[in-house]
């Protein structure tokens, strides 16, 4: 963590987190809490690859509603 100095404000040094020391930090304590499935770990920045058989993929609608609606990343 690096701190910064404010010229303004109630602070004179204010915490910056990179955005992986923020990603680290939540899933150490999503983890901790249980709320992190153990497979995130197997499949984190791995590519997912959809089935060829079509009757196997996963409704693509519901992959849009997923994408706008769950996922915010």
């Amino acid at each position: 963590m690096k701190t910064f100095k404010a010229k303004k404000g109630p602070f004179q040094e204010r915490p910056f987190y990179s955005s992986q020391e923020i990603e680290q930090i939540c899933i150490d304590e999503l983890s901790s809490a249980g709320f992190l499935p153990k497979g995130y770990y197997l499949m984190h920045g791995q590519q997912l690859v959809m089935p060829e058989r079509l009757e196997l993929q996963p409704d693509r609608e519901i992959l849009k509603w997923h994408n706008d609606a769950v996922y915010l990343g």
